[in-house]
């Protein structure tokens, strides 16, 4: 009876073990999809929004910004201050999952920027 409740007692551990590892790739999927998909200006700045409340929640590792212009020129608007040239940004976490979006607003990109 007592190795029954041992089995029971590593399965559930190693249960635990596997949510918490897949858990940030569950829900980085899930805000790839959210941002990749936003049809309008209000879901892609709730959606980018999210991934920044996600993050300082402890929900999702950390992510790296890639931004540019309209013309494809790389931008560093958080050195030069060109917030309003952004036209296109990437967000790649530390999984190695990123999501790329051409913006509809920059209303967003306080959020992106975690400002």
């Amino acid at each position: 009876m007592l190795r029954l409740h041992a089995r029971k007692l590593v399965l559930l551990v190693c249960l635990i073990a596997a949510c918490d590892f897949v858990h940030p790739y569950l829900a980085i999927a899930y805000l790839q999809r959210t941002i990749a998909g936003a049809t309008s200006a209000s879901a892609e700045t709730e959606a980018l929004c999210r991934a920044n409340r996600w993050f300082h929640s402890g929900y999702t590792p950390t992510y790296d910004v890639t931004t540019r212009d309209a013309d494809g020129a790389e931008l560093r608007p958080w050195q030069d201050g060109s917030y309003e040239r952004v036209a296109w940004v990437r967000l790649t976490w530390s999984t190695g999952q990123s999501v790329e979006r051409t913006l509809l607003t920059r209303d967003a990109l306080g959020c992106v920027f975690g400002e």
